[in-house]
């Protein structure tokens, strides 16, 4: 599925991005229509983009451990370490 824009507001909590590893970004708020919404993603400063499948599985071990929870109950990482 290809990414969206929508409207939310909310606030949003991060890790130092100045360690040299991508830094962990967590977001929870409300969007336009009043629904909840939480998200959660690794950053490097670079523009964002959706990774494949593939390059999901090939993540290294820190990467796919910064993620969680939010992989949790994603049945195509499950096993993953």
């Amino acid at each position: 599925m290809p990414p969206s824009e929508t409207k939310a507001f909310g606030k949003c909590r991060y890790d130092n991005p100045f360690q040299g590893v991508p830094a962990k970004v967590r977001c929870n708020g409300t969007m336009e229509d009043g629904s909840p919404f939480e998200a959660q993603f690794l950053s490097d400063g670079s523009d964002p983009r959706m990774l494949s499948d593939l390059e999901m599985a090939d993540l290294p071990p820190m990467v796919l451990e910064a993620l969680k929870p939010g992989l949790a109950g994603d049945p195509k990482l499950e096993g993953q370490k």
